[in-house]
Formats: structure tokens, C-alpha cells, sequence
């Protein structure tokens, strides 16, 4: 429909120019503030001896992977709430070479820092290589650029160079919506599985694509006309449906393991940060954080974080509930916003927008919305590059050198 699809080649010289420029800048974030030990991990990266620029990227959740991926969940606390598909390429990968590592736990560390940021350099590459081919469905060349534009300027995309699962989830992601506008089912299939089972907001993409395909398919509510739906298309639902298996194979092997097959959620309280077991309306977490905005002090890195993620939570609800409205203008499907809505709101019902910033960059119709923007109004372009590459530096320097960000 659109023509000039970028090459592979041409995707992996850009996501190449891309990490080294973050690489960088995490080099130069180690001269900027001092490095504060607040996570439980930091034991894991004094025990290799890489670089610091290179290991630091596993700071925070990357040591929490990198642990499952050693001894699975079992005799550690609180682990449970990391979905499994990440860590189980790390640990596969690492035990089926492992007779090539040097058998001590400076080598085997080192090679799991190496492989695990390499894993999610090839997702990133890929990702960016699928979404350039489903962008070019639909908008024009200049449309793509500046839809890339708006996504690796984004103050927190850096997490898909980090030892996250962000670059991994979102190549599922990016191949569940590419399969599904071409009809390629087993694909979708097996990809909504792996979703489902790389992080728990994957499970939105089954109604988003379920809902989208009934509408694409019949306009009438009649009762028949539904049932006669269904019953034309019985593999194409039952192939999304079955994405669910993902999740569903995690929640048996934490009842079968701890007796209880929602253990990551149940544990999500014991990671402090106001996080609820009991679900928060949204409107009450705006309350909460308006009242910390207000009263919290001093206005230190802490209160920086507080800031970013209630203010990105706020735009990035805007210009969801924005392309809803102008759904047709910017071109947006309806799985592409369905799942947004619940990939946005279901981490807020924990009673905190801790990590929003980081978890908002699922919701890929934000940056289709602003693509199409830039596209139109080069002022405003050059706004978002000027302003979000400063957050983007302090964010790195704040995540390199220890302090939470998201």
C-alpha cells in the first residue's frame, strides 16, 4: 500500500548508532552524580568484571532476571512477579553453552551480562524492523521517520538497551499486530503466547484483537448474525484465544510450586512503593500523588521521579483519549487503542504510577499520534527532540548510577 520499507540492514544500522550514542551516554552518566546502592541486586554486577558503562545496564530489574534465569523462582522472595520467557532464554542459553564459559562465576557472570544485553539488542532490531513494515500499511515514509523520531527520543525508550524485558515484549508485541493484519493465525498464535507469558499486560492483545477482527467481520448485533460470525470464523478466534495459554501455563506452575496461581500479583505489595494488593481506582491515585507533589520534600532525584511519572501518566492518558477520538485522522485500530487502555490503566489499580513512565511505551498509538504531529508541525518536533533528550540523559544517569527511575 505504502511503498519504501527500510531493509534490515538499513534497521540495524540505526538501532546500532542507537545503542552506541546510549552506551555513551551511560559512560558519561558514571561522572555525573554519585552512584547510590538502592537496589538488592548490585551483588551480581560485582561479581563480573566488565566494564562499569557495559554491566550497570543490568541495574535494578536486570539482576532480578538474571537470578530466575540461575535458580528459577524458587527460594527467592518476590521474584514470582517477573514473567518467565525473558529469563528462560537467558538461562537456556547460558546452560547450553555453558561448557564454553570458563567454569567460574566470573565467567559465567560476565557472559550473562554479555548475552542478556545482546538478547535484547536483537529484539530491539528486530521490533524496530517489524514496526517499520507494519507502519508502511499505512502512513508515508516521512510519517515512519518521525513515528521513530517520537519513539527513540522518548525519555525512558533507553529500558529496550537495558537488561528489561521492554525491547523483547514489544517485538511480540509489534509481530502479534503484523500477523494478525495479514492473516498469518499459527504465527499469532505462538507469538500472543509468548506475550502473555513475557509480561501480564500481554493478555489485553487477546480482546484487542478479538474485538477488532468481530468488528471487522459483521455490523449487525443481532444475536444470529454474532453466533453466524463466530461459527465462520471458529479458527481465527480460537488461534487469539489461545494466547491466553501463556499466562495460564505461569499461573499453573505457580499453583502446582506456591499454592497459589496469582503469587504475581499477591507479592507485588512487598515491593514497597505504595503498591496495593487491593485494586486502586485511577482517580484516587491522581489524589494520592497530587498530595505527595504537594507535600513531599526535599525536591531532590526522588521527588524528580514523582514528577516525570505523574506528568507523563496525565499526557500520555490525553493523547490515548485523543487518537480514540480521532481514530480514523491518525489511522489507529481498534486493538492497537484497546490494548493501550488496558496496558495503561492495569499497573495504576496496584495504587501507585510507579514505573509508568517506563511502562506507558507499550502503548505504540502515543507515538503513531505523534509522528503524524511532527510530520505536520516541525516546531513542535524539534520541541519534543530538545526536551526529551535532556530527560532522556537524566533518566540514563539516574538509572546508571543507581537511582530509581521506573
Amino acid at each position: 500500500m505504502v511503498n519504501q520499507e527500510w531493509s534490515l540492514f538499513r534497521v540495524f544500522s540505526i538501532t546500532s548508532l542507537w545503542w552506541m550514542i546510549l552506551f555513551c551516554l551511560g559512560g558519561i552518566a558514571l561522572y555525573t552524580i554519585p552512584f547510590t546502592n538502592t537496589f538488592s541486586n548490585y551483588a551480581l554486577e560485582q561479581e563480573s568484571t566488565l566494564p562499569t558503562w557495559v554491566k550497570r545496564w543490568g541495574n535494578f530489574d536486570g539482576g532480578a532476571y538474571i537470578i530466575i534465569s540461575e535458580r528459577g523462582y524458587k527460594g527467592v522472595g518476590l521474584l514470582q512477579a517477573y514473567f518467565p520467557v525473558y529469563p528462560l532464554v537467558i538461562g537456556a542459553v547460558a546452560a547450553a553453552i555453558s561448557h564454553f564459559i570458563p567454569q567460574t562465576t566470573v565467567g559465567l557472570r560476565n557472559f550473562q551480562f554479555i548475552f542478556s544485553l545482546s538478547f535484547s539488542f536483537v529484539c530491539s532490531v528486530f521490533f524496530f524492523y517489524i514496526l517499520n513494515k507494519y507502519l508502511a500499511l499505512k502512513y508515508e515514509l516521512q510519517q515512519r521517520k518521525d513515528i521513530f523520531i517520537s519513539f527513540l527520543f522518548f525519555p525512558t525508550a533507553f529500558f529496550l538497551h537495558a537488561i528489561y524485558t521492554e525491547a523483547l515484549f514489544l517485538l511480540l508485541l509489534i509481530f502479534c499486530l503484523y500477523s494478525y493484519k495479514k492473516g498469518w493465525w499459527l504465527r499469532l498464535m505462538g507469538a500472543l503466547i509468548l506475550l502473555t507469558a513475557t509480561r501480564i499486560v500481554g493478555i489485553f492483545m487477546i480482546p484487542a484483537l478479538g474485538f477488532d477482527f468481530y468488528l471487522s467481520k459483521t455490523h449487525s448485533f443481532r444475536l444470529w448474525d454474532k453466533l453466524n460470525t463466530f461459527s465462520k470464523h471458529f479458527w481465527q478466534f480460537t488461534a487469539i484465544s489461545c494466547g491466553i495459554f501463556g499466562l495460564l501455563s505461569y499461573m499453573l506452575y505457580l499453583y502446582l510450586t506456591f499454592g497459589d496461581p496469582l503469587y504475581f500479583f499477591h507479592v507485588q505489595s512487598s515491593f514497597g512503593a505504595g503498591r496495593q494488593q487491593n485494586l486502586v481506582p485511577f482517580l484516587q491515585v491522581c489524589w494520592r500523588y497530587l498530595k505527595i507533589l504537594w507535600t513531599a520534600r526535599p525536591f531532590d532525584w526522588k521527588y524528580f521521579a514523582y514528577v516525570q511519572e505523574f506528568v507523563t501518566t496525565g499526557v500520555m492518558l490525553i493523547f490515548l483519549l485523543f487518537g480514540t477520538i480521532k481514530k480514523k485522522a491518525f489511522k489507529l485500530s481498534y486493538a492497537e487503542l484497546a490494548f493501550s487502555f488496558g496496558a495503561f490503566f492495569l499497573p495504576t489499580l496496584t495504587g501507585n504510577f510507579s514505573s509508568m513512565s517506563r511502562y506507558v511505551i507499550v502503548c505504540l498509538p502515543i507515538f503513531f499520534i505523534l509522528g503524524q504531529i511532527f510530520s505536520q508541525h516541525k516546531t513542535v518536533k524539534i520541541g519534543y527532540i530538545v526536551v526529551c533528550s535532556v530527560l532522556s540523559f537524566i533518566n540514563i544517569m539516574l538509572f546508571i548510577q543507581g537511582h530509581w527511575v521506573a
